[in-house]
């Protein structure tokens, strides 16, 4: 990209004013071979030439984003089919943006919505996202993620106890009625 295409965006980043110049739209922001004038007379352009790598501060808390990579790359690894920013439309022509969604042969089966903190208002999603008919969880922040994975592990292992404690118990019982009714 171009020294003036660059500065023309930025510009517009900025909502800074582009104005002709000598040397075209950018010459309110460059100077001679693309460098910034050496007194820019708008305030923003000072901002911007002045930036440093000290202002961009480390976060206190997990963003939304940041969560729901969590529970996505959790899920995949437990062998779930699931996807991110998934889109719904209903019948009057209006959508949903579901941040996950749980697939099983090509059906949803789970709507995850993340929200950042426990504070933010889920009243209103609620009530629309159970009209799609597909169960729907709100996990809040990173501990509740995790407590969420917690909780599915947990479930699958009792799953499986539960199975292989039928399982015996089946086959168990029909050994023995076999061999005591005498057929071979």
């Amino acid at each position: 990209m171009s020294i003036k295409v660059t500065a023309m965006l930025r510009a517009i980043d900025f909502h800074l004013p582009l104005m002709p110049g000598r040397r075209g739209f950018t010459s309110n922001i460059l100077g001679v071979g693309g460098e910034p004038r050496s007194k820019p007379s708008n305030p923003r352009i000072k901002e911007v030439l002045n930036m440093t790598i000290e202002q961009i501060l480390y976060p206190s808390d997990y963003s939304e984003f940041e969560v729901q990579a969590y529970l996505y790359s959790k899920l995949l690894r437990m062998g779930f089919d699931v996807r991110g920013e998934v889109s719904a439309v209903n019948v009057m022509g209006k959508g949903s943006r579901f941040d996950l969604v749980i697939f099983k042969k090509g059906k949803a089966t789970k709507i995850i919505e993340v929200k950042k903190t426990r504070e933010q208002r889920i009243h209103t999603q609620k009530v629309k996202y159970n009209r799609y008919g597909v169960g729907v969880h709100f996990v809040m922040g990173m501990e509740d993620a995790e407590k969420y994975i917690k909780d599915i592990r947990d479930y699958r292992k009792y799953l499986n106890k539960q199975k292989k404690l039928h399982h015996h118990t089946h086959y168990g019982n029909k050994r023995s009625t076999w061999r005591d009714s005498g057929r071979k």
